[in-house]
């Protein structure tokens, strides 16, 4: 499929799959809203789109994705449908056929943030929920999903970012948002208790991350912030584990009341 035809989407779940080096996206909304939602897979190849076929898990936003090399299977959890209905099911996707768990797990949710952890073999899930104010951890095995009560953690969070650093072995948490206010910290999971690691970063919400192993430092691109999440960013930024560089500077776009848009406040 020509990648030029593969539909513009927001909210969708994407996932790496590593073996394969394919990358995995599912769902999300299209350019007329939640009034299009989609159900429409695709995997990309670095050249092209091919559509994966979707009828049995019906269409889906504000989910999370993760991919279990071992096991070669998509996990998804979470989200609503184009009903606006949560989804509780655990979904997964593997040998091209989808597969719906009918097991407990963390309930209805969304705005949450998953990652694998390669090393315990476990997709762990934090924060979300209802109406954002979830605190919670699961880790799930791939059968069963396990709630971890941690003495620590990182609050009530949404819209947040979280990776696994195949170096250090850790899962990685980065901004989001508590009440609309922007987040720019850095925690750390070791499937036992959360730490943070660093409270400087630069304060997004919607952030995309990503570990590179190339240089042991995770990349985060763009994002929400300002007052009540009203700026949208371009720019790219590193941290090394004790620093943030800033890559990119890119460009900011502010919401514009009047013209019902965001425009770039740099012109």
């Amino acid at each position: 499929m020509d990648s030029t035809k593969q539909p513009a989407r927001s909210l969708s779940g994407a996932a790496y799959m590593s073996d394969k080096d394919l990358i995995f996206v599912y769902g999300g909304i299209g350019s007329a809203g939640y009034d299009d939602s989609l159900r429409e897979a695709y995997t990309f190849d670095g050249k092209q789109w091919n559509s994966i076929a979707t009828n049995l898990i019906g269409t889906r936003d504000h989910h999370q994705i993760v991919y279990d090399e071992g096991n070669q299977a998509i996990i998804v959890y979470g989200g609503q449908n184009a009903k606006r209905e949560f989804d509780i099911q655990t979904w997964i996707f593997k040998n091209n056929v989808w597969e719906a768990l009918n097991i407990a797990g963390p309930g209805p949710r969304a705005h949450h943030a998953m990652a694998y952890d390669v090393e315990r073999k476990r997709a762990v899930l934090y924060g979300g929920g209802r109406d954002d104010s979830a605190t919670d951890t699961w880790e799930f095995d791939g059968g069963h999903w396990t709630r971890i009560v941690a003495s620590i953690n990182p609050g009530a969070r949404a819209h947040h970012s979280m990776v696994y650093d195949p170096l250090r072995k850790k899962v990685l948490l980065y901004g989001g948002e508590v009440g609309m206010v922007a987040k720019g910290d850095v925690w750390e999971w070791d499937g036992k208790a959360w730490e943070l690691l660093s409270n400087n970063g630069p304060a997004r919400i919607l952030p995309a991350a990503a570990f590179n192993v190339g240089d042991n430092k995770l990349y985060v691109f763009g994002g929400n912030g300002g007052n009540q999440g009203t700026l949208i960013y371009s720019d790219l930024w590193t941290w090394d584990g004790k620093k943030w560089t800033q890559v990119e500077k890119g460009k900011i776009y502010e919401w514009n009341m009047q013209k019902d848009t965001f425009v770039n406040t740099q012109q």
